[in-house]
């Protein structure tokens, strides 16, 4: 009762035959076998080293050493004394 026989297959064939058509369905497999042939194509040619692709170091960009110069010297002095601040002069 699980199984289904080869008749029951033969019918279901048959409908998707009269769904989709014999054009359509023959349009389908040969697209997929296209598709196969490619990835079959590819994996091939990784097998072989032909479609590995070498990888360029890209430079860096931020520098080295960050050398960052006071603006004024008083605001150097206040950072070296200690965080006091004086307060603004208007």
């Amino acid at each position: 009762m699980g199984s289904l026989s080869a008749w029951h297959w033969l019918v279901v064939l048959a409908i998707i035959m009269l769904l989709f058509g014999r054009r359509s369905i023959s349009t389908f497999l040969g697209d997929v076998g296209k598709g196969i042939g490619g990835f079959r194509r590819e994996v091939h040619e990784l097998a072989n080293g032909a479609a590995v692709h070498k990888v360029t170091p890209v430079a860096d960009s931020s520098p080295s050493s960050v050398h960052l110069s006071p603006e004024s010297p008083s605001d150097n002095e206040s950072a070296l004394s200690g965080g006091r601040l004086s307060p603004p002069q208007s």
